[in-house]
């Protein structure tokens, strides 16, 4: 999974990369959810999670692992579950009518 850029503004201190150790590994060894379009941030002890996933219940369950990483003040959850799960949920695609 990427992680927040080392060029960006804010630089990552120790803390900071071993929380983002920490979420992406709890991310990574769920097998309720998969993680490999979700990109962690972490910025003084703040996660922000962006990305997509292929349901609902994985969307919460990724801001719930990382609000359990140690050390974790706040979570911006930003993922977004894919419009594939948004048919598997509804039986059809957005946007799309009843006939």
């Amino acid at each position: 999974m990427p992680s927040k850029d080392p060029n960006s503004d804010k630089a990552h201190t120790p803390a900071d990369r071993e929380i983002e150790q920490d979420v992406v590994r709890r991310l990574d060894e769920d097998p309720g959810i998969d993680a490999s379009e979700i990109t962690t941030e972490v910025a003084d002890a703040e996660v922000k999670l962006t990305g997509t996933v292929s349901s609902k219940d994985e969307l919460e369950r990724a801001g719930s692992l990382a609000r359990g990483a140690s050390g974790v003040r706040h979570v911006q959850n930003d993922v977004q579950a894919t419009s594939s799960a948004y048919h598997r949920w509804t039986n059809k695609m957005p946007g799309e009518e009843e006939l």
